[in-house]
């Protein structure tokens, strides 16, 4: 395919990179929520700067994209230079070729991020479930001495606390 559009192979270039970061993304998510059902904190340790340094890939690369989008639109007095350019409209700026194989490669990376919005939110979800659990088991443990009255909140016999002192005294 040959392409005539100014920035368009710039754009493929930078969409392509974005797939890649993507799928490693992606495993990186793989990788926390095994490390979530082993209880793993080493390995959730270094999974999480892992994905603190593939979001800021994304992020850098999405800049990227936006500006190789806004040259490839060209300028424009009406379009507000903070909005978002959408891939979705850069079509009518290209070939009827190059917009498909950008639709493609626009489906792709839809598809990609919505697995990454699915991952996150069971990793997510099961971390709350389990940080829950956690809470409740504690509460139960730490409200079951505490209302027991047998203890005191010293964990002393509450029955020692009431003797006291004066009544070893006469004792003795």
């Amino acid at each position: 395919m040959t392409t005539n559009t100014p920035y368009f192979k710039t754009l493929m270039a930078h969409l392509h990179k974005q797939e890649s970061y993507t799928h490693s993304f992606i495993h990186v998510l793989d990788q926390e929520q095994a490390g979530l059902l082993k209880m793993g904190m080493a390995i959730l340790m270094q999974i999480s700067k892992q994905k603190e340094n593939g979001l800021r890939q994304m992020i850098y690369l999405d800049e990227q994209i936006q500006e190789v989008a806004a040259a490839l639109i060209g300028p424009d007095p009406e379009r507000d230079e903070t909005a978002v350019i959408q891939l979705s409209d850069l079509s009518f700026h290209l070939q009827q070729e190059e917009a498909e194989e950008l639709e493609i490669m626009r489906q792709t990376l839809v598809r990609l991020r919505a697995e990454i919005d699915r991952k996150s939110y069971i990793n997510h979800s099961f971390t709350q479930d389990t940080l829950r659990y956690l809470g409740d088991a504690i509460a139960l443990i730490s409200d079951g001495v505490a209302t027991d009255p047998t203890y005191s909140c010293r964990g002393h016999l509450a029955k020692m606390d009431k003797a006291g002192p004066s009544l070893l005294s006469r004792e003795v």
